[in-house]
């Protein structure tokens, strides 16, 4: 018998060929238990399917050559999809499996590396097929196997440690600045800085006060409205600068709206800390802000580079990961193939 897995994932395909996929073989985990159950015509003994925005696997045991047969009828299944492309699509077998399910769990093959989500998705995925009676000897060894190699990853390595995503680069800087983001004042300059995922994360830590500066008093008074804020105009910036703790801006101005003199003069009213967030193209915050006691002037520059510093340190702990995936794979895959050995005819699930 084989242990195999056939996917797709971030690394070969984008968000619509992962959608293609889906739509032939199902939109949620169990649909794609019963669909894939079904292609295999009675050529499984074991089946997993895991399902993500990010990748779409199936792993599952059978005779040899399973693999590379359910890799063609997919393949046949999605043959009108222009976003499919020849090569979107992986079959490995055995010990590439062993490891390619222990460098998912560990975030390794992951888009951002080292994110935490990944571990919880396999749990759950794991958690469908084992109650539905689709995982065995084999699968319920590698994915116990795979789940305890990415609790090792977490916390034998610094691998998810530092942000490395602009949004929560900004919610580390804001959290070591203050201590409780709900006890702030957040004021978002300009409509178009709501579309980002950064107010997004700053307006689900549920600040005391939301502050909304728009050119057009409409649109700032339907920001309001919407979020449970207040709303203001470019001529309350002044104030605003004097009570808000953080202000995101992303206003489209030609000059620097927030100046020297502005922050200066709001200084003088208040006691604590200012975090200034400048994600605005052409820059929205005087760079001389930066020099004013007290007030922390960050742009989009300034944290790509603390992005691309964590990332950096992240890919030197992914090297202490893939030494911990080695260790895994040489101790784990001897009792793999021995259940592979002896892992009879398959049997259809009782709760199918």
């Amino acid at each position: 018998m084989d242990l195999f897995t056939v996917g797709a994932s971030h690394k070969t395909v984008g968000v619509s060929g992962l959608e293609a996929m889906a739509r032939a073989l199902g939109t949620g985990t169990q649909e794609a238990l019963s669909k894939t159950w079904e292609t295999l015509g009675g050529r499984g003994a074991e089946l997993c399917v895991l399902q993500t925005c990010n990748r779409y696997e199936i792993y599952g045991v059978g005779p040899k050559g399973t693999g590379e047969w359910l890799k063609e009828k997919i393949a046949d299944a999605v043959a009108g999809s222009p976003v499919l492309t020849h090569g979107a699509l992986y079959s490995l077998t055995d010990e590439e499996v062993l490891r390619h399910a222990f460098r998912v769990a560990s975030g390794l093959e992951s888009m951002v590396i080292g994110e935490s989500e990944i571990l919880s998705q396999v749990k759950t995925s794991y958690e469908t097929a084992l109650r539905r009676g689709f995982t065995a000897g084999v699968l319920n060894g590698v994915f116990q196997r795979a789940l305890f190699v990415g609790k090792r990853a977490r916390t034998e390595t610094k691998l998810s440690q530092g942000r490395v995503s602009i949004p929560s680069v900004t919610i580390e800087l804001a959290q070591k600045i203050f201590a409780n983001l709900r006890d702030l004042t957040i004021a978002v300059l300009g409509a178009g800085a709501m579309g980002t995922e950064t107010a997004k994360i700053l307006l689900e830590a549920n600040p005391k006060v939301k502050i909304f500066i728009s050119r057009t008093p409409e649109r700032a008074e339907a920001l309001a409205r919407e979020f449970g804020g207040i709303a203001g105009t470019l001529n309350d910036l002044g104030r605003v600068l004097g009570s808000a703790d953080i202000v995101l801006a992303q206003l489209s101005v030609e000059t620097p709206v927030v100046t020297v003199s502005l922050v200066n003069s709001a200084m003088t009213t208040r006691r604590r800390s200012l975090f200034l967030l400048d994600v605005g193209l052409p820059r929205n915050v005087e760079g001389a802000v930066a020099r004013v006691p007290n007030v922390y002037l960050y742009n989009l520059d300034d944290l790509r580079a603390i992005a691309q510093v964590n990332f950096e340190r992240r890919k030197e702990e992914a090297l202490k990961v893939e030494r911990i995936i080695n260790e895994e794979v040489a101790r784990f895959l001897p009792r793999c193939l021995k259940r592979l050995d002896i892992t009879s005819a398959p049997a259809v699930p009782a709760l199918l």
